[in-house]
């Protein structure tokens, strides 16, 4: 093989909000990331469940049976879910066309919640009863996937803060100033090279 293909490795990085940028205000945020955080946890509560399902199935010999449903598929199965409950406050066509989220946070969650818990020697553990099925709660982290090309990127602005487009929703995104003092180690902050 010629080309060597650098390896790549995901990195995930918490930042504080320090507030919205105009036009969004703070109410409107925090009901926008509270809409969004409680469907986060209904989706990532559903699909270790139809993990946990589908390896029962499989055990039983019932597979004629199973059908396994993707993640996107359970995102698209809580929007109707969400909407026969009526509890759902935020427009959802906001957040995505089809489903309860938009691809940027369900790609995130399948791929560095559901995913790393459904690996093989964790999901060991759970199957041989070593540890229980994992739980998660209403107040767990939004994921939002940042790894694309056409994802946003932090953006250094010229009065010296550092903003970012919540990928949440559809466009038009949320854009937030974030506080950076703690990224990067020992009070570093993220430096002129963010991008």
């Amino acid at each position: 093989m010629d080309e060597q293909k650098e390896a790549v490795i995901p990195k995930v990085a918490r930042f504080r909000i320090l507030k919205p940028v105009q036009p969004t205000t703070w109410q409107d945020l925090g009901a926008l990331l509270r809409g969004v955080r409680y469907r986060v946890f209904r989706l990532a509560n559903l699909a270790v469940s139809e993990n946990y399902l589908q390896f029962h199935m499989w055990r039983t010999g019932r597979t004629d049976s199973l059908d396994v449903r993707t993640v996107n598929q359970l995102n698209r199965d809580l929007r109707k879910m969400l909407e026969e409950e009526k509890q759902d406050d935020i427009d959802p066509t906001r957040l995505s066309k089809t489903g309860a989220l938009p691809d940027t946070v369900v790609g995130a969650l399948s791929q560095y919640k559901i995913r790393a818990l459904t690996t093989r020697s964790k999901w060991s553990q759970v199957i041989r009863g070593q540890t229980a099925l994992p739980t998660f709660r209403l107040g767990m982290a939004i994921p939002i996937r940042c790894d694309k090309p056409s994802h946003r990127r932090l953006e250094r602005m010229e009065d010296g803060s550092v903003q970012l487009d919540l990928m949440v929703t559809r466009r038009p995104y949320p854009r937030v100033v974030l506080g950076t003092r703690n990224v990067g180690g020992a009070g570093g902050g993220v430096g002129a090279s963010a991008r």
